[in-house]
């Protein structure tokens, strides 16, 4: 169940729509889910979601960063989600036409190569060559 499904579900049973604040305890990017411990002392919330859908793959992702305080939003008393989050350890960003991280690494590697016709021939290696590879080491911290 997507989390439209969830909001027109929780509508039309009336059941109420809660929230709760807690801080993330694990992250499990390959499912897209998070356990959350909530402040008030109430047993950990298992398997609560950070995307709009069970597999998301595409689209825009914030990984919520471990110990990361949370709103945790719930259609009902089995389906929750992250609603707000103060601290991301990486993003996703994608469509069908590729994704960001290797955009911009494959940007990086261009410049790298460039090179300009001079009257003596072609240059060498860019004069600010070592100053890309702390871009690059950022945009692997930034993407996943």
């Amino acid at each position: 169940m997507n989390i439209g499904d969830a909001i027109k579900k929780a509508v039309d049973t009336g059941a109420e729509i809660y929230s709760v604040i807690g801080t993330i305890k694990s992250v499990d990017k390959s499912k897209r889910t998070c356990v959350v411990e909530p402040v008030d002392g109430s047993p950990e919330i298992f398997g609560v979601r950070y995307t709009a859908t069970e597999s998301d793959s595409a689209g825009f992702i914030a990984n919520p960063a471990d110990g990361a305080f949370v709103v945790v939003t719930f259609f009902d008393d089995n389906n929750a989600f992250v609603s707000l989050v103060t601290q991301i350890d990486t993003f996703v960003m994608n469509n069908e036409t590729g994704d960001m991280k290797t955009i911009l690494l494959d940007l990086i590697a261009m410049i790298e190569k460039i090179t300009v016709p001079t009257p003596a021939g072609a240059s060498s290696t860019p004069i600010n060559f070592s100053e890309l590879e702390p871009i690059k080491e950022a945009i692997n911290g930034l993407f996943e």
